[in-house]
């Protein structure tokens, strides 16, 4: 039976402010609980045959991880995991680090005394096809742009960096009509960069707080600027902060605040 879900924010503020809700759910059953289609679920599913019962702190421990947003199922959320790696880490008592099986991979993640991370492999990045649909798209002046993964992954859009990415709004039915990518949107050329990410093809017309971009955003930034760390900010209307380190050529660790909360 899954025990009761728990509600976290992630990546918000060092007050508590902004970063993105998740209901995060244990179980041990093979068909997931009811989720409210009104909310952003983690399910983690622990293998019948691991008596552990997530208590075994450094080690494979056999959970299979589900995402959910508004009754979609999500391949990448990095919000989630953290949110998943706080609420492991509150479960167990202590400080842990494990893998876990996604619908996109492996992942790491675990809880130190800096706060929950978790370690994510970036997507292969190539120049951007088509920049005159882009422009179409984003109505503001873009510097670079580049491809993310496949055509179902995301399109990377550096803007000029006196550019109020506050103000800016994609075309939504243009892109989504046109394009399986998701936008991301940055701003700045120091280890300080502002970011948006819209989604509208996939439910999400903007995200608060978006790990899974922010990986891509390191990579990026590391191809262009050599930066080993990033500290991003969101730039959602509810805000985000975002730590993003690259270990090496294949492994990203993304970091961020992450409380419960409490009603």
């Amino acid at each position: 039976m899954p025990t009761k879900q728990q509600e976290y924010r992630a990546f918000c503020t060092s007050n508590g402010s902004g970063g993105n809700c998740h209901n995060v759910v244990f179980t041990t059953e093979d068909t997931p609980p009811h989720l409210d289609p009104n909310g952003k679920w983690v399910v983690a599913t622990q293998a019948r045959h691991n008596k552990n019962n997530y208590t075994d702190a450094n080690a494979d421990t056999n959970i299979v991880v589900s995402h959910f947003d508004r009754n979609h199922k999500v391949k990448r959320c990095g919000s989630g995991s953290i949110a998943l790696a706080r609420a492991l880490q509150q479960k167990l008592g202590h400080n842990f680090a494990c893998n876990i099986e996604t619908d996109s991979g492996p992942l790491m993640i675990g809880c130190d005394t800096t706060g929950p991370y978790y370690i994510d492999q970036p997507l292969s990045i190539s120049p951007a096809k088509h920049p005159k649909f882009w422009s179409w798209v984003v109505p503001a002046p873009i510097i670079d742009s580049r491809y993310c993964g496949g055509p179902q992954e995301y399109c990377l859009i550096q803007l000029t960096h006196n550019t109020n990415l506050r103000t800016i709004q994609p075309f939504a039915r243009r892109l989504t009509a046109l394009s399986g990518r998701a936008l991301i949107l940055v701003v700045g050329n120091t280890q300080h960069p502002n970011m948006r990410y819209f989604a509208p093809q996939y439910g999400v017309g903007e995200d608060t707080a978006t790990g899974s971009a922010a990986v891509q955003v390191a990579n990026f930034y590391w191809q262009k600027y050599r930066f080993k760390q990033l500290y991003i900010e969101q730039q959602s209307p509810q805000g985000g902060l975002i730590h993003t380190q690259r270990l090496n050529s294949h492994r990203i660790k993304v970091r961020g605040n992450c409380i419960r909360d409490v009603h």
